[in-house]
């Protein structure tokens, strides 16, 4: 679906610069992939840097990916705290 809907993310519709639509999961739909890109890499600066209405920088992977990806959300955050070869328990602030 992410790449269907130009969303490398597979982020949730929050009405984004670019968002043409979403899908029937919520996820948004750009126009162009590098609208979906911006939008995925808007979402993370605002994760770290505490603008984020859903996110801060507490939360460890396995609370940002139960907002984030809530059917596999165990998996996903032990995947990309693996990826970055963190513990899943590692804060978004000790990243920064």
């Amino acid at each position: 679906a992410s790449y269907r809907n130009n969303n490398p993310g597979n982020i949730k519709d929050a009405r984004q610069p670019g968002v043409i639509g979403k899908d029937s999961q919520g996820h948004a739909k750009f126009d162009t992939f590098q609208a979906g890109w911006d939008a995925l890499i808007y979402q993370l600066t605002i994760m770290f840097d505490g603008r984020s209405r859903v996110y801060n920088s507490d939360m460890d992977f396995y609370e940002i990916f139960t907002k984030y990806a809530e059917a596999n959300s165990r998996r996903y955050a032990e995947f990309v705290a693996a990826r970055l070869q963190v513990p899943p328990t590692t804060k978004l602030r000790e990243l920064a």
